[in-house]
């Protein structure tokens, strides 16, 4: 797959790699093959 962000930034990611998308991220996910993707979403509580 390729991630691209909207400054024209761009990785290919395939079978095995990690990666962490950061808060705001605007950009594109393209499949270039079948894939499996696992993903958390983690949102920090607000601490009293």
């Amino acid at each position: 797959m390729q991630l691209s962000d909207q400054e024209g930034n761009s990785m290919i990611l395939v079978a095995g790699d990690q990666f962490v998308i950061p808060a705001g991220f605007r950009g594109t996910w393209e499949t270039i093959e079948t894939c499996r993707k696992i993903y958390v979403i983690f949102e920090p509580s607000e601490q009293s």
